[in-house]
């Protein structure tokens, strides 16, 4: 067993719905992922099933289900507006930064409002 620094429920729920795929889908993944989740995952967690068709999944799970989507799953022109998406979130973040640094140059502290 490797050390994670995924939560093992998350883990859980990302092998069930990894089982879940076609088979078609399922080899696009690496072998090794998806042994590495298994082995990782925790093992007492019940996942519900119907929990996971209504979408009520762990955040980490959103996280490591969408980073796997991206890597393996996504069509080119998925990945493409997934990673403009990306950028725009970066930018969106860097003006925040900037502006975050300004109010403590001017001296105006946000965090009080």
């Amino acid at each position: 067993m490797i050390n994670t620094k995924f939560n093992r429920k998350a883990l859980a729920e990302v092998y069930e719905v990894l089982m879940l795929l076609e088979k078609k889908q399922l080899s696009k993944i690496p072998k090794k992922l998806v042994k590495t989740i298994k082995e990782n995952k925790d093992n007492d967690y019940e996942v519900d099933l119907q929990e996971i068709e209504n979408g009520n999944l762990l955040s980490e799970t959103n996280i490591i289900l969408g980073t796997i989507y991206t890597y393996y799953l996504a069509t080119n022109e998925e990945k493409s507006i997934i990673n403009k998406l990306i950028n725009l979130k970066k930018e969106k973040y860097k003006n925040l930064e900037k502006d975050i640094w300004k109010s403590k140059i001017n001296g105006i502290n946000y965090a009080k409002k």
